[in-house]
Parts: structure tokens; C-alpha cells; sequence
């Protein structure tokens, strides 16, 4: 099997699965996930986002639908179905956390938060140490990359807190959830989606301090439950 990912620029994905095709060769690809909502946060231009919308579903999405290529992506969260209601499920890997690695565990040290992920702008982590500010006579914050010992730092914080501004699906916090580690996190529309159903009470506006504090009052209270 042949991974073939990027976006697909002067046709050139369209031709390698056709090669692939042609020399019976397996071929699988996969894509950003909610990526026109993520990208109309960012560009407030009504026909820039129209014309990247288009481009995304017809040189992006529809090729490899059209030519029956297995697409890796999570099966109920999926640009697919903006533009491409009719395409055969059957082809869609549905994407989900690694149980085996990310293990549910009832140990952790109290009071330690962390956070996993890439220093960006977008992640916005000068929020994050303005938030630790008001609390770090109390807790201790972890900041953490990628690598080999992330999912044994998930299990052993107390809650995992994200400060992102925006996010087309964001692993990290399921893969927390999936070690059994609360997740604080901010109002922004791929997080209400997924995870205000389930756990209102962990939600907190990026620009209100209080209920940050809130949030992590209540995960101190109801830890056992959480």
C-alpha cells in the first residue's frame, strides 16, 4: 500500500493515483479535517473562501472518491459531506485513537496540568501562561511536545489544557480523554461540536478568566467521577 497525502497542485496527487491504479498498486490517502470551517476563521474574504472551498471539494475531495481511493478520516466529522453527500462510505478508514497506547488510568498527580503540542500563534500559549499565572501557587504546568513519552504524561496530569484559538479536530484532547485525564477547553466551534454534548462543565471562554478557574474548581471536586 501506497500513502499518497498533499494538496493536490497542478494535478499532481490525480496523476500518481492514476499510476497507482494503473500498476494495481493499493493506494490510501487522507486529509485536514474540518478544514473549510477552520479556514473561514481565518480569512474573512467571502469569495476567497468560496473559491478555496471549490478548489477543496473539486480537485481535493472528488478525485479520490471518483477513483475509489481509501481515504483516512474520522467517518462522522468530515468535510465529505459538504460537497460530496453521495460518495461510497465504504471507502472512508475512519481515523480514532490508539487504546492500546493511550490506556485509561486512575493514577495521577494532584494538581499537575499539562499541555501537549506544537508552539504556534494558533495555539496560543501566551494565553495559557497568563492562565497558569493566576493559579501557580496551587498547580505545576507541564509544557510538552511530541515524542515517545506522551501518552505516560497524559495519564499522570490531572487535566489537560488547551488555549487554541481555533482547531480543525484536535487529537491531543481525545487522546487525554482516552488516558482518563479531564480536558479544559475554550469555545470555539469543532470543540462545541465534539465535546460540549458530553462535558459542558469543561468548557471556558479563552477571555474569561473566571471560568477557567470555574473549570478547574469543578474537575478538583469531581475527579473520581471525571
Amino acid at each position: 500500500m501506497i500513502y499518497i497525502v498533499g494538496p493536490n497542485i497542478l494535478l499532481g496527487t490525480i496523476i500518481l493515483y492514476l499510476i497507482c491504479k494503473l500498476m494495481g498498486i493499493i493506494v490510501c490517502t487522507s486529509y485536514n479535517t474540518n478544514s473549510f470551517a477552520f479556514f473561514k476563521e481565518y480569512c474573512k474574504n467571502r469569495f476567497l473562501h468560496t473559491l478555496v472551498v471549490w478548489w477543496g471539494i473539486y480537485c481535493m475531495y472528488y478525485p479520490p472518491i471518483w477513483l475509489k481511493i481509501q481515504i483516512l478520516h474520522p467517518k462522522y466529522f468530515m468535510d465529505l459531506k459538504v460537497g460530496c453527500n453521495n460518495f461510497d462510505q465504504r471507502y472512508i478508514l475512519s481515523t480514532g485513537i490508539d487504546t492500546n497506547l493511550f490506556q485509561y488510568s486512575e493514577n495521577f498527580i494532584k494538581n499537575k496540568l499539562i499541555y501537549i503540542g506544537r508552539i504556534t500563534s494558533e495555539k496560543n500559549l501566551f494565553r495559557l501562561i497568563d492562565l497558569f499565572t493566576l493559579i501557580q501557587d496551587e498547580y505545576t504546568l507541564d509544557i510538552v511536545g511530541f515524542g515517545p513519552t506522551v501518552e505516560d504524561a497524559l495519564k499522570f496530569a490531572q487535566a489537560f489544557i488547551c488555549t487554541s484559538l481555533n482547531e480543525s479536530y484536535g487529537f491531543t484532547l481525545l487522546e487525554s480523554l482516552s488516558c482518563g485525564t479531564p480536558i479544559i477547553y475554550p469555545k470555539c466551534p469543532v470543540f462545541e461540536q465534539l465535546y460540549k454534548t458530553y462535558f459542558p462543565q469543561l468548557e471556558y471562554d479563552l477571555d474569561n478568566d473566571n471560568e477557567f478557574i470555574n473549570v478547574l474548581k469543578y474537575i478538583k471536586q469531581d475527579d473520581k467521577n471525571l
